[in-house]
Protein backbone atom coordinates (compact mmCIF):
# COMPACT_ATOMS: atom_id res chain seq x y z
CA UNK A 1 0.00 0.00 0.00
CA UNK A 2 2.91 2.43 1.11
CA UNK A 3 4.69 1.52 -2.25
CA UNK A 4 1.56 2.05 -4.64
CA UNK A 5 0.78 5.44 -2.90
CA UNK A 6 4.80 6.72 -3.58
CA UNK A 7 4.37 5.26 -7.07
CA UNK A 8 1.21 7.99 -7.75
CA UNK A 9 2.62 10.45 -5.81
CA UNK A 10 5.72 10.55 -7.64
CA UNK A 11 4.03 10.11 -11.22
CA UNK A 12 1.80 13.04 -10.45
CA UNK A 13 4.63 15.46 -9.47
CA UNK A 14 6.57 14.36 -12.75
CA UNK A 15 3.26 14.88 -14.63
CA UNK A 16 2.75 18.57 -12.74
CA UNK A 17 6.87 19.41 -13.57
CA UNK A 18 6.47 18.14 -16.81
CA UNK A 19 3.56 20.04 -17.40
CA UNK A 20 5.00 23.34 -15.93
CA UNK A 21 7.97 22.92 -17.94
CA UNK A 22 6.41 22.92 -21.18
CA UNK A 23 4.37 25.79 -20.32
CA UNK A 24 6.98 28.21 -20.02
CA UNK A 25 7.92 30.98 -22.12
CA UNK A 26 11.26 31.78 -23.52
CA UNK A 27 12.24 34.78 -22.97
CA UNK A 28 12.30 37.59 -25.49
CA UNK A 29 15.35 38.70 -26.51
CA UNK A 30 16.79 42.12 -29.05
CA UNK A 31 20.10 41.64 -30.41
CA UNK A 32 20.62 45.62 -31.68
CA UNK A 33 23.53 47.49 -33.62
CA UNK A 34 24.25 50.51 -35.44
CA UNK A 35 26.98 50.05 -38.33
CA UNK A 36 28.76 51.37 -41.04
CA UNK A 37 30.27 49.96 -44.16
CA UNK A 38 33.62 50.35 -44.55
CA UNK A 39 36.83 49.85 -47.16
CA UNK A 40 39.33 48.19 -45.88
CA UNK A 41 42.79 48.51 -47.49
CA UNK A 42 44.22 44.84 -47.48
CA UNK A 43 46.14 43.13 -49.85
CA UNK A 44 42.88 43.26 -51.59
CA UNK A 45 40.58 46.02 -51.35
CA UNK A 46 37.32 45.41 -49.95
CA UNK A 47 34.40 46.35 -47.51
CA UNK A 48 33.89 44.88 -44.15
CA UNK A 49 30.98 45.50 -41.28
CA UNK A 50 32.01 48.13 -38.43
CA UNK A 51 30.10 47.96 -35.59
CA UNK A 52 29.45 51.25 -34.14
CA UNK A 53 27.74 49.72 -30.79
CA UNK A 54 25.45 46.80 -29.71
CA UNK A 55 23.32 46.14 -26.90
CA UNK A 56 21.51 42.55 -25.70
CA UNK A 57 18.08 42.87 -24.12
CA UNK A 58 16.38 40.08 -22.76
CA UNK A 59 13.24 39.22 -20.34
CA UNK A 60 16.12 37.98 -18.12
CA UNK A 61 19.39 38.75 -17.16
CA UNK A 62 21.35 41.96 -17.82
CA UNK A 63 21.96 44.35 -20.56
CA UNK A 64 25.16 43.60 -22.53
CA UNK A 65 26.39 46.48 -24.14
CA UNK A 66 29.91 47.33 -26.66
CA UNK A 67 30.37 50.87 -27.14
CA UNK A 68 33.91 52.57 -28.50
CA UNK A 69 35.48 55.99 -27.38
CA UNK A 70 36.18 56.74 -30.83
CA UNK A 71 35.85 55.45 -34.42
CA UNK A 72 37.63 52.42 -34.96
CA UNK A 73 38.74 52.80 -31.67
CA UNK A 74 38.91 49.20 -29.36
CA UNK A 75 35.34 47.74 -28.11
CA UNK A 76 34.61 48.44 -24.79
CA UNK A 77 32.15 45.59 -23.29
CA UNK A 78 29.46 46.25 -20.37
CA UNK A 79 26.45 45.38 -18.78
CA UNK A 80 24.54 48.30 -17.93
CA UNK A 81 22.15 49.28 -15.65
CA UNK A 82 18.34 49.88 -17.80
CA UNK A 83 14.88 50.23 -15.90
CA UNK A 84 12.39 47.33 -16.14
CA UNK A 85 9.41 50.14 -18.25
CA UNK A 86 12.38 50.69 -20.70
CA UNK A 87 13.43 47.39 -21.03
CA UNK A 88 9.49 46.54 -21.59
CA UNK A 89 9.04 49.27 -24.24
CA UNK A 90 12.01 48.41 -25.79
CA UNK A 91 10.59 45.00 -25.93
CA UNK A 92 7.18 45.75 -26.92
CA UNK A 93 7.73 47.92 -30.35
CA UNK A 94 10.44 45.51 -31.51
CA UNK A 95 7.64 42.36 -31.12
CA UNK A 96 5.58 44.43 -32.86
CA UNK A 97 5.12 43.00 -36.25
CA UNK A 98 6.17 46.53 -38.05
CA UNK A 99 9.50 46.41 -36.41
CA UNK A 100 10.60 44.29 -39.02
CA UNK A 101 8.73 45.50 -41.91
CA UNK A 102 10.85 47.33 -44.82
CA UNK A 103 9.81 49.88 -46.13
CA UNK A 104 9.77 50.37 -49.78
CA UNK A 105 11.90 52.99 -51.30
CA UNK A 106 10.85 55.90 -53.85
CA UNK A 107 13.40 55.37 -56.56
CA UNK A 108 12.92 59.10 -57.81
CA UNK A 109 13.56 60.60 -53.86
CA UNK A 110 17.45 60.91 -53.35
CA UNK A 111 18.95 61.81 -50.73
CA UNK A 112 22.71 62.17 -48.68
CA UNK A 113 22.73 59.55 -44.99
CA UNK A 114 25.93 59.29 -43.39
CA UNK A 115 24.31 57.53 -40.55
CA UNK A 116 24.04 54.44 -39.04
CA UNK A 117 22.65 51.36 -40.67
CA UNK A 118 20.44 50.30 -37.75
CA UNK A 119 20.37 46.01 -37.29
CA UNK A 120 17.75 44.48 -35.07
CA UNK A 121 16.93 40.78 -34.74
CA UNK A 122 14.33 39.90 -31.95
CA UNK A 123 13.70 36.13 -30.53
CA UNK A 124 11.64 34.13 -29.02
CA UNK A 125 9.63 31.12 -28.93
CA UNK A 126 7.58 32.02 -31.83
CA UNK A 127 9.39 34.78 -33.14
CA UNK A 128 12.78 35.23 -34.71
CA UNK A 129 12.54 38.19 -37.49
CA UNK A 130 15.21 40.29 -38.10
CA UNK A 131 15.62 43.84 -40.23
CA UNK A 132 18.08 46.29 -41.22
CA UNK A 133 17.68 49.39 -42.29
CA UNK A 134 18.66 53.38 -42.09
CA UNK A 135 16.65 56.08 -40.15
CA UNK A 136 15.46 57.85 -42.91
CA UNK A 137 13.57 55.01 -44.44
CA UNK A 138 12.41 53.49 -40.85
CA UNK A 139 8.81 53.52 -40.23
CA UNK A 140 7.29 54.76 -37.03
CA UNK A 141 8.31 51.65 -34.71
CA UNK A 142 11.67 51.72 -36.26
CA UNK A 143 12.57 55.40 -35.74
CA UNK A 144 11.34 55.63 -32.13
CA UNK A 145 13.40 52.39 -31.62
CA UNK A 146 16.65 54.10 -32.79
CA UNK A 147 15.82 57.26 -30.76
CA UNK A 148 15.61 55.08 -27.31
CA UNK A 149 18.77 52.59 -28.39
CA UNK A 150 20.85 56.03 -29.76
CA UNK A 151 20.18 57.85 -26.25
CA UNK A 152 20.97 54.54 -24.06
CA UNK A 153 24.48 54.15 -26.43
CA UNK A 154 25.33 57.81 -25.50
CA UNK A 155 23.76 57.76 -22.16
CA UNK A 156 24.32 54.57 -20.29
CA UNK A 157 24.95 53.64 -16.43
CA UNK A 158 27.37 50.97 -16.36
CA UNK A 159 26.94 48.25 -13.86
CA UNK A 160 30.53 46.06 -14.36
CA UNK A 161 33.15 45.47 -17.08
CA UNK A 162 32.35 42.25 -19.30
CA UNK A 163 33.30 40.35 -22.58
CA UNK A 164 31.33 38.65 -24.98
CA UNK A 165 32.91 37.83 -28.64
CA UNK A 166 30.99 39.41 -31.51
CA UNK A 167 32.80 38.00 -34.02
CA UNK A 168 29.56 35.40 -34.85
CA UNK A 169 27.29 38.48 -34.89
CA UNK A 170 29.38 40.64 -37.15
CA UNK A 171 29.91 38.07 -39.35
CA UNK A 172 26.14 37.33 -39.87
CA UNK A 173 24.65 40.79 -40.20
CA UNK A 174 27.42 41.55 -42.81
CA UNK A 175 26.44 38.22 -44.68
CA UNK A 176 22.49 38.75 -44.75
CA UNK A 177 23.55 43.10 -45.10
CA UNK A 178 25.54 42.05 -48.32
CA UNK A 179 22.58 39.85 -49.68
CA UNK A 180 20.39 42.10 -49.95
CA UNK A 181 23.16 45.37 -50.64
CA UNK A 182 25.71 43.68 -52.30
CA UNK A 183 28.93 46.69 -51.73
CA UNK A 184 30.15 48.59 -54.47
CA UNK A 185 33.13 46.61 -56.52
CA UNK A 186 36.34 47.37 -56.00
CA UNK A 187 39.52 47.92 -58.36
CA UNK A 188 42.67 46.70 -56.93
CA UNK A 189 44.19 49.14 -58.75
CA UNK A 190 44.20 53.01 -60.14
CA UNK A 191 45.40 53.82 -62.75
CA UNK A 192 46.61 57.51 -62.81
CA UNK A 193 46.54 59.43 -66.49
CA UNK A 194 48.36 62.87 -66.60
CA UNK A 195 46.74 65.80 -68.04
CA UNK A 196 48.10 66.90 -71.26
CA UNK A 197 49.13 70.64 -71.03
CA UNK A 198 49.06 72.41 -74.70
CA UNK A 199 50.88 76.04 -75.19
CA UNK A 200 48.76 78.17 -77.29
Amino acid sequence: MKKTSIKYVTIVLTTLLMISCGGQVKPRTLYWSGTHLVRQSDSVPHYSLYIGYYIEISDTGDVNFMTRKMFKDTMLFYKIVLSESTKNRILKLAMDQSSCVEEKTDTNKCFIYDGFTYNLRIKSDTTDRRVSFIRPLGNKIQKELVAIMDSIWTRHKIKSKTFFDLTEYRRNTEKELFKKNPPPLLKSTVKFVAPVIRNN
